[in-house]
């Protein structure tokens, strides 16, 4: 039953039973002094205590017609300490003095009803008649009340279990409560933080936290933080997991709590994971600058590699040459023998004697153009610029000349005419003399009859596109997947494998093109596409 000396009197032995308390007082006076919409019980007594006027919006209250009551004795509707109460209150009323108080009346069905009374007493010709009374319904302030208890017992008793820290504030932000896990989480008791504001918390006193805890006070703004690594009374340095919350009773009463939540275990963790991270990007940026390392000095020795093997292909035509020199040289000397024979035995006419001129001379300018086409090919390119492709396929052909002839090879030659592309043009035609020299090499093997190499040259949309074929009968499925993989050949000879690699490095490195093989029906083809221009 609600006690009778009023909220006024609730204290407590410690400070948080009294900021509870004074949290209810703040709340149920306003509740008390409220005037419903509906109209107010009203009633008068004579001087002893017998009821002549009961209105009725407070007979019906109580379960009564107002005849019925009219007449009774009030003690008929109360226990018997609230009459005693009321008869001691009548004896200063005849002194003219109103009083109000909290009292319950009895219904017809024997329940109770919890009023606020206003009375006043009543004159006629100064003489004391009885009194009047005011009764407000506390039914529903009763209700909130016991909501407003119920809920701190509720809350207290979920922060005693709660495995979480927990500060339990008023709606000023004042500490009215905390729980065991707070205390064992930063060393303060009851006694270092019980009725101090929030904000006056030293290890909440972060401009950052702060902010979060106003805007919770002051807007009602939820929050969810992680913290820095912070200093408590305990001694403990720790990571929390700090959320607020604000939480409102259907009375309209306020509180919020703050809720802690010891995260260093994973923060640690997560440090270490980082510091782990960190060491292994550093780690990869290492094993990265390595590798560039280790791959730019292998590209260096692979250059140095693929140019050893051009001096060395070089070196070898350069043999074939001088060996294919020695008929046309022979010719020429056999020539100029002859003349001088025809001049001795008077048969040097003039028109035999052009006749042999130009035949040597022919022969010996065909030497040149051979030599000047090899002394071309060994020097090295300056520099990218644009060149011919028809001449630089002519080049090739001119240096291998020596070899195709050799093995009584055809050649068969289709090249548009005014094609040009930009680029390195000494390694272009080393591209071509290396493929070339690939066929006539399979003629050789081979022993191919009637061997023959066609090279086709043509345009198309600022591609130009390069065919070499032959009928040197091809290469088999699986060796064509590696005829450009360096150092591979299926010669038994000294042989090194670099020629077709070094042909499609220049050709998608230096011209940013393409080289594909193709199988035919006689023999093989290699397609180059790479871009240019037409005149």
């Amino acid at each position: 039953m609600f006690k009778k000396p009023g909220i006024n009197e609730i204290s407590g032995e410690d400070k948080r039973t009294e900021i509870m308390a004074k949290i209810v007082r703040e709340h149920l006076p306003n509740s008390i002094n409220r005037r419903p919409e509906q109209e107010e019980g009203f009633i008068t007594v004579d001087r002893e205590e017998n009821i002549t006027y009961i209105n009725k919006t407070l007979s019906h209250k109580l379960g009564y017609e107002q005849l019925q009551l009219v007449g009774e004795s009030v003690r008929k509707l109360t226990v018997e300490e609230d009459f005693q109460r009321i008869t001691e209150l009548t004896g200063k009323r005849k002194d003219g003095l109103a009083s109000s108080y909290i009292m319950e009346l009895k219904t017809s069905k024997g329940n109770s009803i919890l009023f606020r009374v206003s009375a006043a007493p009543l004159y006629s010709a100064n003489e004391f008649l009885g009194t009047m009374g005011i009764f407000s319904d506390l039914t529903q302030e009763k209700a909130n009340l016991d909501s407003i208890i119920e809920t701190i017992q509720y809350h207290e008793l979920m922060a005693h279990y709660l495995p979480m820290g927990l500060i339990i504030l008023s709606s000023e932000g004042i500490v009215i409560n905390i729980n065991p896990a707070f205390t064992i989480l930063t060393g303060m008791t009851t006694d270092d933080i019980i009725g101090r504001h929030i904000l006056k918390i030293e290890f909440l006193s972060n401009l950052s936290y702060r902010y979060l805890l106003e805007n919770l006070l002051r807007f009602q703004v939820n929050f969810d933080q992680e913290t820095d690594l912070l200093e408590m009374k305990n001694g403990n340095a720790v990571y929390l997991n700090l959320r607020g919350f604000h939480l409102k009773l259907d009375n309209g009463i306020s509180y919020y709590l703050l809720i802690f939540g010891d995260i260093s275990e994973r923060k640690r963790t997560d440090l270490v994971m980082k510091q782990k991270m960190e060491d292994l990007v550093l780690l990869e940026q290492q094993l990265k600058a390595q590798i560039l390392s280790q791959e730019k000095e292998l590209r260096e020795k692979e250059w140095q590699l693929l140019e050893q093997h051009r001096i060395d292909s070089n070196n070898a035509l350069l043999a074939k040459i001088a060996h294919y020199w020695r008929q046309p040289l022979n010719n020429s000397t056999v020539l100029i023998q002859s003349m001088q024979d025809d001049y001795n035995y008077g048969e040097l006419d003039k028109a035999r004697f052009f006749s042999k001129v130009d035949s040597a001379v022919g022969q010996l300018a065909e030497l040149s153009r051979t030599l000047e086409t090899f002394r071309y090919l060994a020097d090295y390119d300056s520099g990218e610029s644009r060149f011919n492709i028809k001449e630089a396929i002519m080049q090739a052909v001119d240096l291998i000349k020596p070899n195709y002839r050799n093995g009584n090879a055809f050649l068969s030659l289709n090249l548009e005419d005014d094609i040009y592309t930009d680029g390195y043009p000494r390694r272009f035609t080393q591209a071509l003399v290396n493929m070339i020299d690939n066929s006539i090499l399979a003629f050789q093997e081979r022993k191919i009859n009637n061997p023959l190499i066609y090279i086709n040259l043509e345009y198309d949309a600022r591609k130009i596109i390069i065919l070499i074929g032959d009928n040197a009968g091809g290469i088999e499925a699986d060796i064509a997947t590696r005829i450009f993989d360096p150092y591979f050949t299926t010669r038994t000879n000294r042989a090194q494998g670099i020629g077709l690699y070094q042909s499609k490095r220049v050709i998608t490195e230096m011209f940013n093109g393409s080289i594909d093989y193709k199988r035919t029906d006689k023999g093989s083809e290699f397609i180059i596409i790479i871009q240019g221009l037409k005149k």
